[in-house]
C-alpha cells in the first residue's frame, strides 16, 4: 500500500504543481505565408534543408503516426514517433508524443501573415510530465533556431526570382 500512496503523491505533485516546460524560436521570412507553409508542410523535402528535423516520414493529417529523426547541434541524435494532432492549412500544425506522466512533447509549427509578403515562422515546443523539469531546452533551442535560418532561406529563396 505504500507503494500506492508514494505512486498517488508523485502524480498529485505533477498535476498541481504543473511540472512543465516551454521552448518557443520566432523569425520573420520575407516570403508570402503559402511559401513558408509549402516549405514547413513539406515533409518529405525536409532531409534536403532541415538540420534539426532531418527526416520526417508520414503525411501531415490528423491521427497519422510520424518517424521524426532529430539531430541536435550538441551532436545527439533521437527518433520519435509523435501523433499529429491538429492541422490547421496554411497556418499550423501540431504533433504529440510521449506520456502525460513521464515526458509528454507538443509541437507546433504556426505561419502568421504580418504583411507586406511577410511571414512570422513561430516553433514552439512544450513539455510536461515528471521529466519535464529535466528536459534539455539547451540542446533543443539552438536547433529550432536552425530551422528559421534554414526555413527563411529555403523559403525566400523560393519567392527570389
Amino acid at each position: 500500500m505504500s507503494g500506492l500512496r508514494t505512486f498517488l503523491a508523485l502524480i498529485s505533485v505533477v498535476l498541481l504543481s504543473g511540472c512543465s516546460s516551454q521552448l518557443q524560436r520566432d523569425t520573420v521570412i520575407n516570403a508570402a505565408p503559402g511559401t513558408v507553409w509549402d516549405v514547413m508542410s513539406a515533409f518529405e523535402q525536409y532531409p534536403q534543408w532541415n538540420p534539426y528535423h532531418v527526416y520526417v516520414e508520414g503525411r501531415l493529417e490528423v491521427g497519422e503516426t510520424l518517424a521524426v529523426d532529430v539531430e541536435r547541434p550538441n551532436g545527439s541524435t533521437l527518433t520519435i514517433q509523435p501523433t499529429i494532432t491538429k492541422v490547421v492549412p496554411g497556418k499550423e500544425f501540431v504533433w504529440e508524443s510521449g506520456s502525460w506522466w513521464t515526458l509528454a512533447r507538443r509541437y507546433s509549427v504556426r505561419v502568421v501573415d504580418v504583411g507586406r509578403g511577410r511571414t512570422r515562422l513561430l516553433l514552439r515546443e512544450s513539455f510536461s510530465g515528471l521529466a519535464a523539469p529535466f528536459t534539455h531546452l539547451r540542446a533543443i533551442g539552438p536547433g529550432y533556431k536552425l530551422i528559421n535560418l534554414a526555413a527563411q532561406a529555403r523559403a525566400e529563396a523560393v519567392t527570389t526570382p
